[in-house]
């Protein structure tokens, strides 16, 4: 296997790991590589109070430094007289906490961070029993909100997650049947 489908298998991974916290442990409501205020995000979840977190998934230590020059550090920094909370987080693997945490600390301390522990996900996926996604994992810094959105933009982002939640709903089942489609889905949706 190489480089690219290890990175993109650790970052699915992680993916799966993160919703099932969000949804089974937080009881939110989730769905990955759904529209933000700053883009697509990894991993978008929001509670029952509307609080909207969004989670960058970062493996390497060359694409969280890349990070760094995304304008919506500065975004977060400027942004704070609206309405609706978002949360910004990082998910990192184990061997990355030390520098997620720097980089935190030097682009918006507000920022939370979560470490997916890679070699518990290793021990797991090699026994009998199974993975149990939510013991790997944790929060190490909490976020503290780092800028509030009118009721319209917040609106926006929850039904962005709504509609990426039936989407991946939709793929996984058809996965299931084993059947291959050619519908083209992004016209139609209006």
């Amino acid at each position: 296997m190489n480089q690219n489908n290890n990175s993109e298998n650790l970052t699915n991974t992680i993916k799966v790991a993160l919703l099932n916290y969000y949804r089974y442990k937080r009881q939110m409501f989730c769905a990955t590589e759904a529209y933000s205020y700053s883009g697509v995000a990894d991993v978008l979840a929001y509670d029952k109070n509307r609080n909207i977190y969004d989670i960058e998934i970062k493996i390497s230590a060359g694409d969280l430094s890349k990070d760094k020059e995304k304008p919506k550090h500065m975004y977060c920094k400027e942004s704070i007289e609206k309405e609706m909370p978002i949360y910004q987080l990082y998910c990192v693997p184990e061997y990355l906490k030390d520098k997620a945490l720097k980089f935190i600390n030097q682009v918006n301390n507000n920022y939370g961070l979560i470490v997916f522990n890679d070699s518990l996900y290793k021990e797991q996926k090699d026994s009998e029993e199974g993975i149990n996604f939510l013991q790997l994992i944790k929060i190490v810094k909490n976020p503290r909100k780092i800028m509030l959105l009118n009721s319209r933009d917040s609106d926006v982002i929850i039904n962005s997650i709504n509609l990426r939640m039936s989407s991946e709903l939709v793929q996984c089942r058809t996965s299931l049947l084993g059947v291959n489609t050619n519908q083209q889905i992004w016209g139609e949706i209006k």
